[in-house]
């Protein structure tokens, strides 16, 4: 019985946030397609400047920015698109994005910021970037973020 009661309790509060990010994505619909699109994104990467300002503003424990989160995890996808394995307008992006990515969370102090940006990089990197990343987990002392970043290694070393 505890069980159907903690299980339903788990289904409302789950479908409470699932609920409200929709709601926050409905009502912020213009700002978020205005802060994804493909000119805001490319800035983002034009520079290593402009993609360690974007970066700067993750914050630990989800008290980053809804729209900020939007940005970054687009900005991954965007470099991401068909020519940013060729010599493609992507692919310098990708190259600064990535290396964007390895700086923040060689020099974050708190695990949520060094996992969110793995986990982007777990995206958007390529097999060479698993030896920067085998770099980090070699100085990681936290063994969750270590055993992570072993782990995107790998997958990344594994991508085609």
């Amino acid at each position: 019985m505890k069980k159907l009661v903690f299980l339903a309790i788990a289904a409302l509060a789950f479908g409470t946030f699932a609920q409200s990010a929709v709601d926050w994505q409905n009502k912020n619909d213009a700002a978020l397609k205005a802060a994804t699109d493909d000119a805001t994104l490319a800035a983002f990467v034009a520079s290593d400047a402009a993609a360690k300002e974007l970066l700067a503003k993750i914050k630990p424990a989800y008290a980053t920015d809804p729209l900020v989160a939007s940005q970054i995890g687009a900005v991954s996808q965007w470099v991401m698109k068909k020519d940013a394995t060729a010599d493609g307008p992507h692919a310098a992006g990708r190259k600064v994005w990535v290396k964007a990515l390895c700086e923040t969370i060689r020099s974050a102090t708190d695990d949520y910021v060094k996992t969110f940006c793995l986990d982007q990089v777990r995206w958007c990197g390529c097999s060479c970037s698993a030896k920067c990343i085998d770099e980090i987990a070699a100085q990681e002392k936290s063994k969750p973020v270590k055993d992570f970043a072993v782990w995107v290694a790998r997958e990344l070393r594994s991508a085609k």
